[in-house]
């Protein structure tokens, strides 16, 4: 996804969205793009992931790519962004899963 609607005054982001006619609209990738680039990943043996979204598990479908990775065998490191104050028990417990592939 693309933007944000928080524009906390010390991030880099904060003004993505500037250019959008409604502030608060962020623009995201089909979610079928999304779990055939996971699988794809996985099946090339990347060993590094770093997902450059800073409000990554703010989206729909945080979980769903967790699942994607998850379900493919992702073994290399991964390094989200994200923010604090929406991490939740559910995300948490697909990172410790991730983590144990």
């Amino acid at each position: 996804q693309r933007g944000c609607p928080f524009r906390c005054s010390f991030c880099q982001h904060r003004e993505s969205d500037l250019v959008t006619i409604d502030a608060k609209s962020r623009k995201s990738f089909n979610i079928n793009r999304i779990l055939k680039e996971a699988e794809w990943i996985c099946a090339n043996g990347a060993s590094d992931l770093a997902v450059l979204d800073p409000t990554f598990n703010s989206g729909p479908h945080y979980l769903t790519v967790l699942d994607a990775l998850i379900d493919n065998k992702y073994k290399g490191k991964i390094s989200l962004q994200c923010r604090f104050e929406m991490v939740r028990e559910s995300f948490l417990k697909k990172v410790i899963q991730l983590a144990a592939n």
